[in-house]
């Protein structure tokens, strides 16, 4: 199947899903048409390092697996990160649902494992949340699978979801995934290199961001259409803007990257 083809059919899918129609069953209750998604939070980190973080995995209820794309060793790396888009096949959907099952996720609203901060410091969490006609499910569990002690079943359980995931996601043909929408973050606060910024005019024709939405402190969140992108075609991380107040002399970093389906516009938390 050519790229072009992928790409229309992931397209038809998410659209079906949005609208309701679809030629396999359907459970309903996910947002934007989404059954499950694995993401990971926490760690001694910088903020806007944190603010970059996205879902490491989406799967929509119509099959479409949404991965996180690969990156390559250059540095700085680019500012905005790519996701592929790889559809499962009706058995591989049937595995996944077969592992949520055994898991007993459907069967629990929120429940977290705390028993690997005994052992490890400055790791992070790994939640896995699971959307049916019953509701929102969650599961998370700090340093999943790196300590020595034995997980609880639910905790090995997330463990081999994840790694049935990474190894989906490039089982069949991927297609780099379209976004509709970007999330865009600003703030004075990021840590840059000195010795790879570069300092560029402000990037944006809204000039005033007193009014978007707060999120970490003095960072300010807005979401945009994806032809946003084009403002920050070739940028990298290490980039910084000036301000658009001609009197200012203060400096600021940009996160921009695409929203993936079942995200809100800007972090909730």
């Amino acid at each position: 199947m050519g790229r072009l083809k992928l790409v229309a059919l992931i397209a038809v899918s998410l659209l079906a899903a949005s609208c309701g129609a679809t030629s396999q069953e359907v459970v309903p209750g996910g947002p934007d048409g989404v059954l499950l998604q694995y993401d990971t939070e926490g760690g001694f980190v910088p903020v806007d390092w944190a603010l970059r973080q996205s879902p490491i995995f989406t799967l929509t209820k119509e099959g479409v697996l949404i991965s996180q794309g690969i990156t390559d060793l250059r540095y700085p790396g680019p500012l905005v990160q790519t996701f592929m888009a790889t559809r499962l096949t009706e058995g591989e959907m049937r595995q996944m649902m077969t592992l949520i099952e055994r898991m007993g996720l459907p069967g629990i609203t929120e429940e977290h494992d705390d028993s690997g901060s005994e052992m490890l410091a400055d790791a992070s969490t790994e939640r896995l949340t699971y959307w049916d006609s019953n509701g929102t499910h969650k599961y998370s569990a700090y340093a999943p699978g790196m300590g020595d002690g034995q997980p609880t079943s639910r905790t090995a359980a997330l463990v081999e979801i994840r790694r049935v995931l990474e190894q989906l996601s490039f089982n069949g043909e991927q297609a780099e995934f379209e976004p509709t929408r970007v999330r865009v973050i600003v703030g004075d606060g990021g840590l840059f290199d000195p010795d790879f910024a570069e300092e560029l005019d402000w990037p944006l024709e809204e000039t005033d961001i007193s009014g978007w939405a707060d999120v970490a402190g003095n960072w300010k969140c807005k979401a945009f259409p994806v032809d946003v992108l084009s403002r920050f075609e070739g940028a990298h991380q290490a980039m910084v803007w000036r301000s658009p107040d001609q009197n200012s002399e203060t400096l600021y970093t940009f996160v921009v990257r695409p929203l993936l389906p079942g995200e809100p516009d800007c972090p909730t938390n």
